[in-house]
């Protein structure tokens, strides 16, 4: 037992600097369901669960909010890249976490997030419409990239009801060395 304490005291001196030099990047972007960017089977096929029963492929976008209170003034600023969302959706029931991974290609790499999405609501603003929320952690990004998580405010609307899109709020923490 020592002998494992002390190895691990090794290296967490010697991986210290390495976590030190790493910067704390956070992205605010919006994904919305957009057939010109279909769901990758290939992401999908790879997801550590599965069956996958929800393939998502999104546009995604640069969001301007208000700098006095925060409010959403704008969701879609600039093309950022694209995302492909991979669920395995087994009720519609409120608050049962549902397996979840998702795909950034942003202009610095892909980012891949594992984890599960919760329906918070299958009523509110309407019954069938789903309100969801993410937590993820970022398992895939590019090079010198360490980790991070990445969660979302989402709606999805499998029941295709008029006047809701599928898409998110989504927020990535990402911790960089490069």
């Amino acid at each position: 037992m020592t002998s494992l304490i002390r190895r691990v005291a090794a290296l967490s001196l010697l991986l210290a600097p390495l976590f030190a030099l790493a910067e704390e990047r956070i992205l605010v972007l919006r994904t919305q369901e957009d057939p010109r960017y279909p769901a990758s089977a290939e992401v999908c096929a790879a997801a550590p669960f599965q069956p996958v029963n929800v393939h998502l492929g999104a546009s995604v976008w640069t969001i301007k909010t208000s700098h006095r209170d925060g409010e959403l003034k704008d969701d879609d600023v600039r093309f950022a890249g694209t995302a492909t969302g991979c669920g395995l959706l087994t009720t519609a029931a409120t608050f049962v976490p549902q397996p979840f991974l998702i795909r950034f290609n942003l202009h610095d790499g892909s980012y891949t997030a594992v984890g599960t999405c919760t329906i918070t609501s299958n009523l509110i603003p309407v019954p069938r419409l789903l309100l969801v929320t993410c937590a993820m952690t970022i398992v895939s990004a590019p090079a010198g990239v360490l980790g991070g998580s990445a969660t979302s405010a989402s709606v999805f609307n499998p029941a295709g009801l008029t006047g809701f899109d599928t898409g998110s709020i989504w927020t990535l923490r990402i911790h960089d060395a490069r």
